[in-house]
This record gives C-alpha cells, structure tokens and sequence, in this order.
C-alpha cells in the first residue's frame, strides 16, 4: 500500500458530479429521446406568468445584447473553467465586429462539432 509522506501531494479526488454530468450531456445529445424520458421523470420548474415590458422605441434603435451559456468567446480571452464542479459563473465580452475566425467554443457539456463547422 501506498503511503502519502509529509510534503506528497494527494492523488486528485475523482469528480463523480462533473463525470456524471459530462456523460449525461454526450447521451442526451446522441439520444434525443433519452431526454423525453428523462423529461417524464423529472420535476421541471414552470413558471406561468412572464412579465411583459414592451420597447419603447423600435428596435432599429436599441442597443441589443446576446447571453449565451454555449462557451463561446475571444481566441485572446481565457478559456471557461470545464473543471469547476459548479459550473464556471464568469462572463466574456464579444465586440459586435468581432470576425468568426476570433471565437473559440470551450465548453465539454454539449456537442459543438456544428458550431465548429460553422
């Protein structure tokens, strides 16, 4: 058996959550309709009322923003956090003129092999 001396460093504890969850995002997303019936056993939040504020102006003349949870950001900003168990909270800016060619997708909880293509 092998004993950890003062000064060792510990084996990383193995991450059950983030293993699972991983696993359960590739089934969903090559089964589609493991989601139903996953849907059918599960409790979902509904919520019947949304409240409702229309523009005041048109909408050629807001200013509009995109919040994606799709992983997407700069090539020059850090990458998200996959290792977190929690998820990665944080956010990263993107300029409207941003080109394609400047994005990168890090995510490992869904297939983003058509947003690659794209």
């Amino acid at each position: 058996m092998n004993k950890i001396r003062a000064g060792d460093k510990r084996p990383a504890a193995f991450d059950y959550k983030s293993s699972r969850d991983k696993l359960i995002a590739k089934l969903f997303t090559r089964y589609p309709a493991l989601v139903k019936i996953w849907a059918r056993h599960s409790e979902i939040a509904e919520f019947s009322d949304s409240p409702w504020t229309g523009l005041a102006v048109p909408v050629s003349q807001c200013r509009l923003a995109l919040v994606t949870t799709g992983g997407v950001h700069l090539s020059s900003q850090s990458p998200f956090n996959m290792q977190d168990p929690a998820g990665d909270p944080t956010f990263r800016e993107i300029p409207a003129n941003v080109s394609i060619e400047n994005l990168e997708i890090t995510h490992d909880y869904y297939d983003h092999t058509d947003a690659d293509r794209d």
